[in-house]
């Protein structure tokens, strides 16, 4: 199987883009999560990743993301490549499938609440047992800025991943 890399559909940064069309880019994205995990799937078992949800799971998961993105470090990029948002995008739709598979009140929204917020328009996770109601959390800008840091320095945080899901497991 060959990796396909996401395509949002769309020709600039969410947060530019009229709420309609952002409404029509939310619809593409729910509408194509579960391909987006076939293809996290297909590309990890060849590292011998299993997405079970695990603790070894994500070790295992950040473990190869590091690796992939210390190789474009190594190429010289001070930016994630297409092919690495695109797998920051799919392990933040897998994180957050775990969580909505835990939590009966979890589930996948547009965040409009603020236009300033760093995930305005952009699809995240809500509906945590915490006071703020507008609580979400989006793994993909975590896991993006995340790959940020380590084109700049070299530096993994080792155990991240569990540390992410973990975090938000405790807040269901």
């Amino acid at each position: 199987m060959t990796y396909k890399i996401f395509d949002p559909k769309v020709s600039r940064p969410l947060h530019e883009l009229s709420r309609e069309d952002a409404k029509i880019a939310y619809t593409w994205f729910v509408a194509n999560i579960s391909e987006r995990l076939n293809q996290l799937g297909g590309l990890v078992v060849h590292a011998g990743i299993a997405l079970d949800g695990s603790d070894a799971c994500l070790e295992d998961t950040h473990k190869w993301f590091v690796s992939l993105v210390l190789e474009e470090r190594k190429l010289g990029n001070t930016e994630p490549s297409s092919k690495l948002f695109s797998l920051c995008n799919d392990i933040g739709v897998y994180f957050s499938e775990i969580i909505i598979g835990e939590g009966k009140k979890i589930h996948w929204k547009l965040f409009v609440s603020d236009e300033n917020g760093l995930s305005y328009q952009r699809p995240v996770i809500s509906g945590f047992g915490v006071k703020n109601r507008d609580y979400y959390i989006d793994f993909d800008y975590l896991i993006c800025q995340y790959a940020f840091r380590i084109l700049k320095t070299g530096n993994d945080e080792s155990g991240l991943f569990n540390a992410m899901v973990q975090k938000a497991r405790s807040l269901i």
